[in-house]
């Protein structure tokens, strides 16, 4: 059989806001699973910036080193408390684990993850808030009258307590023509689900995707930042398919366990091309510094008796 494609996109914008505290993050592990997160950070500009960051870092390297997601979850707490010790921050997390087809989730706070198949787009997480936590419990209190102050607060995320109770949901098979969508609240607070499964049914290019809904939900004034993450698995894509036997978990024998945050993020799509940009900067200035030399030695050479 042919090896299985799977195509990926990504986008995140500040929209209405000074700065943006959401990360995204799509890299491949060293034992040839792949890593989709999103992170909306809390804190205020650099504070939730760098929550968000350090999580997906600490969930990259645990994730590396051989950890499942319930580790690396707990291990990207570990440093977002440590970090945000005496600080008003923290962050939620989406993330997926995908193996060839077969793909888990994990989930804390209110960033969400969808599965769109044939039957339709399924909202696979549930949120961490204090409305819905109050709800699933049983203990509505206030929660069920008109829209409560606090009902949208987060009961669950990193940074808040030494521990932390995330939610796993999985395996599941992403087949041929099927979505997963990751995104912050900022893009499922102003766009329906059917908007969303529309989208995603007029389009094969997870990119151009994840660039729209951005723009559709800038367009319906969301009062947040913006981020999506998408992999898609193409029609027609009959590649060998992942089974219970495949390899997973620890990386291969010689794989180095030293890692900087900075490298994990450049290889993410998004800020790959932010590299390839500064290279070409960089390319075009040294092209013209050296112009301006040849030229001063050309009129040197004109201007000498």
């Amino acid at each position: 059989m042919t090896k299985l494609t799977l195509l990926f996109g990504e986008h995140t914008h500040p929209g209405p806001r000074d700065s943006n505290q959401d990360t995204v993050l799509s890299v491949e592990l060293p034992d040839g699973r792949r890593l989709v997160a999103v992170a909306d950070g809390m804190g205020g500009l650099s504070e939730g910036e760098r929550a968000g960051k350090t999580a997906l870092a600490a969930l990259y390297r645990s994730l590396s080193e051989g950890g499942d997601l319930l580790q690396g979850i707990s291990d990207a707490n570990t440093a977002v408390f440590r970090e945000s010790s005496g600080l008003a921050s923290g962050t939620t997390v989406v993330a997926a684990i995908l193996n060839g087809n077969r793909l888990e989730i994990v989930n804390v706070g209110d960033s969400r993850a969808y599965h769109l198949d044939r039957l339709g787009l399924l909202q696979v997480t549930r949120d961490h808030t204090m409305g819905e936590e109050a709800t699933r419990s049983g203990t509505v209190g206030g929660f069920d009258t008109a829209p409560s102050r606090w009902s949208g607060a987060l009961a669950r995320f990193l940074g808040a307590r030494e521990t932390v109770d995330p939610d796993i949901f999985g395996p599941l098979n992403l087949d041929e023509g099927d979505w997963l969508l990751l995104c912050s609240d900022g893009l499922y607070r102003v766009l329906a689900d059917e908007d969303m499964e529309a989208h995603l049914k007029g389009t094969t290019d997870p990119n151009q995707a994840a660039t729209q809904l951005v723009e559709m939900a800038l367009a319906g004034h969301t009062e947040d930042n913006v981020s999506v993450a998408l992999v898609y698995r193409p029609e027609g894509n009959d590649g060998e398919d992942v089974t219970d036997d495949a390899p997973r978990g620890a990386p291969p024998s010689g794989a180095p366990s030293v890692w900087n945050p900075e490298t994990i993020f450049a290889r993410s799509p998004r800020n790959g091309k932010k590299q390839k940009g500064l290279v070409l900067a960089f390319v075009v200035i040294v092209g013209l510094i050296a112009l301006l030399i040849a030229a001063f030695m050309v009129l040197d050479r004109v201007m000498s008796p």
